[in-house]
């Protein structure tokens, strides 16, 4: 602030009158109120009757308390850290909002993308898994109706139903149309999220193994149709069962044949679904695992906060602010020491 300082001398005839005036400056008016005014008398003893008398003007600078504006500024500096760590300790994240680290925050947000593909390839392949022991299962029961329980000598199934001739030509025909009503039923019943999947219908399976869509992280399969009108080989289906005289020897191997050439079909159908689950999901699962570590960890690194390091930078902010508050508290004190000598 600019002050302007007057002083002058007044001779009267019983002596000198010294006056000195300080004042700040403002912009409208030269003196906005007087500060204080030091008079000194002087009797010189001398009455001139006739003395003149001037007023010298001159400016004088005061220079601001740098001291407490440094200290003002260490706490304000020390109260938004203080702040801001509180802030991390609270919510244990180093990067909150974009001015915490802005490329850091770009790089979060990416790997965290990241995070989300590859959670979302995880669930694919524990869907596609499930689906697929789902068909296996079915397979299954259509294995055991064909050929039977190999634990249970009652359970011959369908193969052994052929060459027993121990049952009525009625009585066998029936128990095989049973079993290959069974059979057409197990298929229809295999389903997965409202979608057979074993007579054909399902068509081609689309497998995602990744995050990225591309072909290289896909992986295609085809269940085959095992109704009974699709099921066997070139001996014929097991619908054919229903016309063969199985009275006859060439009735009953072509039947046998029909039906080891559906056994090996259904064989052939769970190996492959266990090659896919084994090789392709499996490792998949395994891969999506351990890369969904690494990204989280890498992304827990550069967003979470270090809370040891979080305390020791929170002591220190605190003891520098207290020290800045002492400094302002110390410095108005003195000033005020100062003003009351001058009054």
């Amino acid at each position: 602030m600019l002050f302007s300082g007057y002083s002058g001398d007044i001779f009267l005839f019983f002596g000198k009158i010294r006056f000195f005036v300080i004042a700040p400056i403002d912009e409208t008016t030269h003196f906005t109120y007087i500060v204080h005014v030091f008079t000194i008398i002087y009797f010189s003893g001398q009455f001139p009757p006739f003395r003149t008398f001037g007023i010298t003007a001159m400016n004088i600078y005061f220079n601001p308390n740098v001291p407490e504006l440094r200290s003002i500024f260490l706490f304000n500096r020390m109260s938004l850290e203080i702040s801001d760590i509180t802030r991390r300790l609270a919510t244990g994240l180093r990067i909150i909002s974009g001015r915490d680290d802005p490329s850091g925050l770009i790089t979060r947000e990416i790997m965290r993308a990241d995070i989300r593909g590859i959670q979302a390839a995880q669930n694919t392949t524990a869907r596609s898994n499930e689906l697929l022991s789902t068909a296996e299962s079915g397979l299954a029961n259509l294995s055991q109706m064909l050929m039977g329980d190999i634990h249970n000598r009652d359970d011959n199934g369908l193969l052994g139903l052929i060459y027993d001739d121990t049952l009525p030509a009625d009585l066998k025909r029936q128990q095989i149309n049973d079993i290959l009503n069974m059979i057409d039923s197990t298929v229809r019943s295999t389903t997965y999220n409202g979608k057979r999947l074993l007579d054909g219908s399902a068509g081609e399976l689309l497998f995602q193994l990744g995050k990225d869509v591309e072909e290289s992280m896909q992986y295609r399969m085809t269940l085959s149709n095992m109704t009974t009108t699709h099921l066997g080989g070139s001996s014929g289906v097991l619908y054919d069962l229903r016309l063969l005289d199985l009275e006859t020897e060439n009735g009953k191997a072509q039947a046998y044949a029909i039906v080891n050439e559906a056994i090996n079909m259904v064989a052939v159908q769970r190996g492959t679904i266990g090659t896919v689950q084994k090789y392709v999901l499996d490792s998949n699962a395994k891969r999506l695992d351990s890369q969904l570590e690494s990204v989280s960890e890498a992304e827990a690194l550069i967003s979470n906060a270090d809370m040891a390091l979080e305390s020791s930078r929170l002591n220190r902010a605190e003891i520098l602010a207290q020290a800045a508050m002492n400094s302002i508290l110390y410095s108005r004190s003195y000033e005020q020491f100062v003003a009351n000598l001058l009054l």
